[in-house]
């Protein structure tokens, strides 16, 4: 028993380690290669320092991180930059394994090889398995280009599920917090900084989360018939994230700047450009939560959390499929940074629904072949997520 505990003890330090390692020589690899969005940050980071440009609330996180191994540190641009994004996906990692040991019934062992899976899970872009330019189109959670929709991810995490406990408690209610009992009111405050702070990160998480919540509000209402104030209570933390991120829009989107010509409705414009097979991408990246969603029933509290999770990730496709950017800046794709978090949240849902399915003492058929289904399912996702990481390492990058 005392070498059992041992090595789960050992193995979430592995999973760390090896996702460090990872992200460190990807980074190396898409910021050596010419264009893309790892060069174009860290010409940006340096600009900024070099008192060339000024920072308006938006997306500074990765700049400060990198700054501090580049200007400090005196360490390489692009190896400066690696080890910024090694910061970030460390973090992403351990919200991922805290958040997985809150709402599963994983063992010390299962949530580190569910953090590993979660870290690496794939798959590529289908029109792409042969050519170079093979990691655009799905817009997966592990789409590792973009530096600074790497520094939201593990803020994400944590405050969506942090509202999701939040939102059902009672106003008198309270629950244990890293050694501390904190109330509804608590937990609401912390929500509304942390999803300030995303914002300030990168507005992809918030501009997809505030739709979600008024569709949740809407939704819980009809069902639940709660009191109208609580539902007031509970969007009035939200106005000072929504408050900044407005002023980023007009900043971004609305500005004078070239890149600033507004946003319009087109149809599929943009995910076309990237993936001729809108389809078939959506299928690969939710076959697994499809398929838990259907047949993997684990509990009430799941099927919530399910449920939040799909909300989500439907309306960040749905900004992807309908919006785009006006300008030089159309085909950046920026509104697709939604939905890499939305499918690593209902996919994060859908395995810790599993793990708990997996742990029912059932023996029928049925459950048999849910479960082998589900596995098998998961097994694809993650050696696909490898041989993304292989393809990247291994062959030329073309970026754009």
């Amino acid at each position: 028993m005392k070498e059992r505990r041992k090595e789960a003890g050992l193995l979430l330090p592995a999973v760390l380690s090896l996702v460090a390692v990872t992200t460190f020589f990807i980074t190396v690899k898409l910021a050596s290669a010419e264009g893309g969005d790892f060069p174009a940050h860290i010409a940006f980071a340096n600009m900024f320092f070099d008192g060339q440009t000024a920072i308006t609330g938006y997306e500074p996180a990765f700049y400060w991180v990198y700054g501090l191994f580049a200007r400090v540190f005196h360490i390489p641009d692009i190896y400066a930059c690696a080890y910024a994004n090694t910061v970030f996906s460390l973090l992403c990692a351990v919200s991922v394994y805290a958040v997985i040991g809150v709402f599963s019934k994983a063992s010390r062992t299962e949530r580190a090889l569910a953090t590993l899976f979660m870290m690496f899970f794939g798959p590529l872009y289908f029109a792409g398995l042969n050519g170079t330019n093979y990691y655009l189109g799905t817009y997966s959670f592990n789409t590792w280009h973009n530096p600074t929709n790497n520094s939201v991810k593990f803020i994400a995490v944590l405050t969506f599920y942090l509202f999701i406990v939040a939102f059902h408690m009672d106003e008198a209610e309270k629950i244990p917090i890293l050694g501390r009992m904190a109330g509804k009111r608590a937990l609401d405050v912390t929500v509304s900084i942390l999803t300030c702070v995303s914002v300030w990160l990168k507005p992809s998480f918030f501009q997809v989360f505030a739709p979600a919540l008024a569709v949740c509000f809407v939704m819980d209402f009809v069902q639940n018939r709660r009191s109208f104030k609580r539902y007031v209570r509970e969007a009035i933390v939200f106005i000072p994230p929504a408050l900044l991120i407005l002023y980023q829009m007009k900043t971004l989107f609305f500005s004078e700047a070239p890149s600033g010509g507004g946003v319009e409705i087109a149809f599929l414009d943009v995910w076309s450009y990237w993936s001729p097979h809108v389809l078939l991408s959506v299928l690969a990246v939710t076959a697994f939560p499809i398929w838990v969603t259907a047949f993997c029933g684990s509990g009430s509290g799941m099927t919530g959390i399910m449920k939040y999770s799909w909300i989500f990730y439907v309306i960040s496709c749905c900004e992807f499929a309908f919006l785009a950017e006006v300008g030089n800046r159309r085909y950046h794709g920026n509104f697709g940074w939604g939905m890499c978090l939305g499918i690593g949240i209902v996919t994060l849902s859908a395995l810790m629904r599993f793990i708990n399915y997996v742990h029912l003492e059932r023996e029928d058929g049925r459950y048999r072949a849910a479960v082998f289904i589900g596995a098998a399912l998961l097994s694809m996702q993650f050696f696909l997520g490898i041989w993304y990481y292989w393809r990247v390492l291994t062959t030329p990058v073309q970026c754009f």
